[in-house]
């Protein structure tokens, strides 16, 4: 009889602990050991409130495994955070960064490096510093006029410049300013000024830098509100499927595309045309195509459009109605694509199937506040997202089946992160 009775406590007890695992662990706790390719992430160390830190690029095996840095650099600026996008082809991974903003007129740059952290190269404004340093060079003189109240300390670049020379232009007054090792980039090479607010433009000032020589920059610059400031921030790229060009979005307005492999100097084409500026974030490239996807908060309504690469953008048609996309990731097949919405913290987000053949969107996950971004693997089986557990926690990477029936963590404190590639 004791012994019955002591068989059916312990019976209970194991019961009892089995429902509390249950309660208190994730209910998928399966790592799949087929998932292909591999996972591109950026984690920053170091950053205070007076120190920027540094950046992190990872690689690490889509079940969390095999975690190494491949590179390491200065963030740049405290509000911008590099973002990878891998080459279709997995010989090369891009990403966004601001770490030579001293040296180029924007305030972040596409670059790529190849997966074992060897060949950085700049793509948009190249070449990068190093590059620069070999080139020929020459000196060029400007003024400068400030029409503006509100700032009087200047950033003056021109393109080609091994750096920004700072400039104190009170209200009203005009300075000359000599700027020396500007490498020749076999074009007209335009002025920049920048200061806290953002950039300057002057379509109108530029050099014909000569080697050996100093030369005048063609008409005065003058400081107004009219061509500044704007924020040249690269904030999304994409890769074309045969990975022989790259599309880019900068927050300016301008939205252009570049060859992978630029000759110095080369400017970015224009992607679309008319209304551009109804085109906003999430740009993405379709495979075996020149369509893009991307998501418009400003055209009506607000949703997800697709559009050909030299087409009017009020001929794009809406593909799905939605508000606050936050990312699209199309399925490798072509069938469809990923799409995550956000909700400013007061709802749940959501990441969605879209199904080219149905027009229907399903809801493939459902999750807290916190819950951000989508990429796809690279056989459209999984997909992975980013979580954290409140407001003040760095953002984990966790990964999915599509059909819901697996999910695991893969990395802790990532800022940003992409699948793919068979390398």
């Amino acid at each position: 009889m004791k012994k019955e009775f002591f068989t059916v406590i312990m019976t209970a007890l194991a019961a009892a602990f089995l429902i509390f695992a249950l309660m208190t662990k994730p209910v998928f706790a399966q790592t799949p050991t087929d998932a292909p390719g591999t996972i591109a992430y950026f984690r920053m160390v170091g950053t205070t409130q007076t120190s920027p830190g540094t950046s992190e690029l990872h690689l690490v095996n889509p079940d969390g495994s095999n975690d190494r840095i491949i590179f390491t650099l200065p963030q740049g600026l405290t509000s911008i955070h590099p973002v990878p996008g891998w080459r279709p082809d997995g010989r090369e991974i891009g990403f966004s960064s601001a770490h030579e903003v001293s040296c180029s007129p924007y305030e972040s740059d596409i670059y790529a490096i190849r997966p074992d952290g060897s060949g950085l190269r700049r793509i948009t404004n190249a070449p990068m510093y190093e590059e620069l340093a070999r080139l020929p060079k020459g000196s060029v003189t400007l003024t400068i006029g400030n029409l503006i109240t509100n700032t009087s300390i200047f950033f003056v670049y021109i393109e080609g410049a091994m750096d920004m020379k700072q400039v104190l232009i009170s209200a009203g007054s005009s300075i000359n300013v000599t700027i020396d090792n500007v490498a020749d980039l076999g074009r007209k090479q335009f002025v920049y000024v920048k200061s806290g607010p953002g950039t300057w433009i002057f379509p109108q000032a530029y050099a014909d830098v000569v080697p050996g020589q100093t030369v005048a920059v063609a008409n005065a610059v003058q400081i107004t509100s009219g061509y500044g400031p704007y924020h040249f921030k690269i904030n999304n790229f994409t890769w074309k499927s045969d990975g022989s060009e790259i599309a880019y979005l900068v927050e300016a307005g301008l939205k252009e595309f570049l060859p992978a492999f630029p000759a110095n100097g080369q400017q970015g084409k224009s992607l679309f045309t008319g209304k551009s500026s109804l085109v906003g974030g999430s740009l993405t490239w379709l495979p075996e195509s020149d369509e893009f996807l991307y998501y418009s908060s400003l055209a009506y309504p607000q949703g997800i459009y697709r559009g050909v690469k030299g087409s009017d953008v009020i001929t794009h048609p809406l593909v799905v109605k939605t508000d606050y996309v936050s990312c699209i990731d199309v399925l490798p097949d072509n069938s469809g694509f990923l799409y995550s919405t956000y909700n400013f913290g007061y709802r749940s987000n959501k990441i969605f199937q879209y199904d080219f053949n149905s027009n229907q969107s399903t809801v493939l996950v459902d999750g807290g506040v916190y819950l951000s971004g989508v990429v796809a693997s690279p056989d459209g089986r999984y997909l992975t997202f980013a979580n954290r557990d409140d407001d003040k926690a760095p953002y984990d990477l966790f990964g999915m089946s599509i059909d819901g029936s697996q999910q695991w963590k893969i990395a802790s404190d990532i800022v940003s992160w992409d699948w793919e590639s068979e390398m």
